[in-house]
């Protein structure tokens, strides 16, 4: 069941503010499930950027996922306090984890 509001919900400015065409070739972005549903609209419907991987996970388990994309610019769409020992910077409306 989708929630009451979801049919309401404009993403336009999310994605005008994301600028996926900005980002470095072959970026992950991981996010939680309200955030990656404009990810995947624009990756999928607008064909935006087919060379983009959007992980659809919790924060807790972000950095376990980061780990797995060694080598790759990895996006986060918060930072919800788990990346104390970690350097994030702001890119764009998203964080860009440093390795």
């Amino acid at each position: 069941h989708r929630p009451n509001y979801a049919g309401s919900v404009d993403a336009t400015d999310f994605l005008r503010g994301a600028d996926l065409a900005t980002f470095p070739e072959h970026s992950v972005i991981l996010s939680r499930w309200p955030e990656s549903l404009p990810l995947l609209y624009a990756r999928h419907v607008l064909k935006a950027r087919d060379d983009l991987e959007v992980v659809i996970a919790q924060p807790g388990n972000w950095l376990r996922f980061a780990e797995g994309f060694r080598g790759r610019p990895v996006f986060l769409a918060g930072t919800d306090g788990y990346f104390k020992d970690r350097v994030v910077t702001p890119f764009r409306n998203l964080w860009r984890l440093q390795e």
